[in-house]
């Protein structure tokens, strides 16, 4: 699965070098890290240190379980717009979150408090003609249908979601 992670990683990111160069020996923050996939390949990869940050409860639970919660990765419960950190990184980034907050300048700000100088960060928000192109017609046509036709649906598709499953990376 890194090789997935790191080519999703990679379509965000769009990273001049090779991703490698971004989290070997570093300190990494993974702001809205979710069931941490990428703070999982940030780790795998050689980071020093990786602190993946997610608000949801259930999120940082599946993240720790689904990581097999590795030495070198941390999972902490915090808004990110006040990270209870000290310390600053080498790499920040924050994929598909930080238009979520009622003020994306502000998330902004509040992560990047935590880069180190000459340091990089990598920020991956929705526009216009990404994801919600393709996700609001299909919530708009989900709303108006059976939710086990969908569940059968999404499973058949590969998509399906049960919170009982927990995700293990290799």
């Amino acid at each position: 699965r890194i090789d997935e992670y790191r080519g999703k990683f990679q379509a965000f990111a769009r990273l001049p070098e090779p991703i490698e160069v971004y989290f070997k020996g570093k300190r990494v923050l993974d702001a809205g890290c979710g069931e941490g996939r990428f703070s999982y390949l940030a780790g795998a990869l050689g980071a020093e240190h990786v602190v993946g940050v997610d608000y949801s409860r259930e999120a940082l639970h599946r993240a720790m379980i689904g990581t097999g919660n590795p030495p070198n990765c941390s999972f902490i419960r915090a808004d990110i717009l006040n990270l209870p950190l000290r310390r600053t990184f080498d790499y920040v980034f924050s994929v598909g979150v930080l238009h979520h907050a009622p003020e994306t300048r502000e998330a902004y700000q509040a992560i990047v408090r935590h880069l180190k100088v000459g340091g990089y960060i990598t920020i991956f928000v929705y526009g216009k003609w990404t994801l919600p192109f393709i996700i609001w017609p299909l919530r708009r046509w989900s709303l108006r249908r059976d939710v086990e036709r969908i569940r059968e649906l999404c499973d058949a598709l590969g998509f399906g979601y049960d919170p009982g499953v927990i995700p293990r990376f290799p």
